[in-house]
């Protein structure tokens, strides 16, 4: 079936599914990431302004993207690699 935007896709499954999707597995990754979240949400509050670990995001993906483009010129020889000691 070839993607439409003009038609709606109806062949997705009834709400609530038929299956149980409360495994052990899945209650365990909750009770885990409830764990660190909490610790995380500790952690948050022992710095004077959260907000700075949030504004950093995008600065710190955009070096991130810099560093790969560099290193993928890099390995194509198209700039010289520096030797840092």
């Amino acid at each position: 079936m070839s993607f439409s935007p003009d038609r709606p896709y109806d062949d997705l499954p009834d709400l609530p599914p038929t299956v149980d999707i409360e495994s052990k597995a899945v209650l365990k990754a909750c009770t885990e990431t409830r764990v660190a979240l909490a610790a995380l949400r500790q952690a948050t509050a022992l710095i004077p302004n959260p907000a700075v670990l949030i504004n950093s995001i995008p600065l710190l993906d955009r070096q991130r993207r810099k560093r790969c483009a560099i290193e993928r010129l890099s390995k194509r020889g198209s700039i010289p690699s520096r030797n840092v000691h």
